[in-house]
């Protein structure tokens, strides 16, 4: 993981933050984790098959270098691989997400990432963060805090030809500090693992630029004025803490100082979007077996089935 901190060194387009990342992920890094000698033997198995130009062909971030299907037991040693997909040379890694229905949906704003810096919070295996550099951001920092995904990040990363403006560090939005740096952030799928959804908003007002722009994608409940709180989980996660109707979103943006708050999609996730594949395992469940088995329409716990708004503010 020692690639982690060379990279954020020797990135000049993070200069005003560079020592805060470099300091916590320092601490992050000196935390144990047993998995990590066998991340980092599949890393440097990755690291040997060659490097290739990489390009976006719907749905795929796709890599055209010389890997084959005998080196696919490297990239299964990195699962579960939540976010993607990817091809891989003739390797297809077909991610539990598809994220590339979610990208589609935000067609209308592409042109304001153009020439921007990005922040992508909770990037997962950084998916969202390749395209966000591919449709021309000037540069993206992601903070995912959990390892793995880093792992599958630098291995990806490590393929590409002529790498993307992408800095990855396995931090948290609160351990970055609140230096207006960025032109454009990304939380997709944050805010209600958030116990107190109006800091970590007001953390993200903090770290925007006056002119910037907010992106938030967060599960919604039908209705006005209308707020879950799960007793104990919500399809199956224990770490969601609310699930607001849209007006009640707006709000609490109002309340933390955006401004021009638009609605810019509702979706219900279906399991075309959201699914079992051989890349998250064996023993791993997916959105089907979250649900109801008798009404698709209701959680397993008889809450509605989740449905993700997606909002534009600054």
């Amino acid at each position: 993981m020692k690639e982690i901190l060379k990279l954020i060194a020797s990135n000049a387009n993070i200069n005003p933050i560079k020592e805060d990342l470099i300091r916590e992920t320092e601490i992050v890094l000196s935390q144990k984790n047993g998995n990590i000698p066998k991340w980092e033997r599949s890393l440097e198995s990755i690291k040997q098959f060659g490097t290739g130009q990489v390009r976006y062909t719907d749905p795929y971030i796709h890599i055209d270098n010389s890997t084959t299907q005998d080196s696919i037991d490297s990239f299964l040693e990195l699962r579960p691989w939540r976010k993607g997909p990817y091809q891989v040379g003739n390797i297809s890694i077909d991610s539990e997400w598809d994220g590339s229905l979610k990208w589609k949906r935000l067609e209308s704003i592409f042109h304001l990432i153009r020439d921007k810096e990005v922040l992508d919070i909770g990037s997962g295996n950084g998916y969202f963060s390749f395209l966000l550099s591919l449709f021309g951001a000037k540069h993206v920092l992601a903070i995912e805090p959990f390892l793995l995904f880093n792992y599958q990040f630098h291995a990806i990363n490590s393929l590409i030809e002529e790498p993307l403006n992408i800095t990855m560090a396995p931090l948290r939005l609160e351990q970055l500090s609140n230096q207006k740096e960025f032109d454009f952030i990304f939380s997709m799928g944050v805010l209600y693992h958030q116990k107190n959804h109006l800091s970590h908003l007001s953390k993200i007002k903090n770290l925007l630029k006056p002119d910037g722009y907010f992106l938030l994608e967060t599960l919604i409940v039908d209705g006005k004025n209308e707020l879950i709180v799960p007793k104990d989980r919500y399809a199956k996660m224990r770490n969601v803490f609310n699930i607001p109707s849209i007006d009640v979103i707006e709000k609490w943006l109002a309340k933390t100082g955006f401004k021009n708050i638009e609605l810019i999609d509702v979706n219900q996730t279906k399991p075309i979007e959201q699914r079992k594949t051989l890349w998250i395992g064996d023993q791993t469940e997916s959105l089907e077996d979250f649900l109801d088995k008798y009404d698709s329409n209701k959680t397993i716990e008889g809450y509605p089935a989740p449905k993700r708004a997606m909002f534009l503010c600054n």
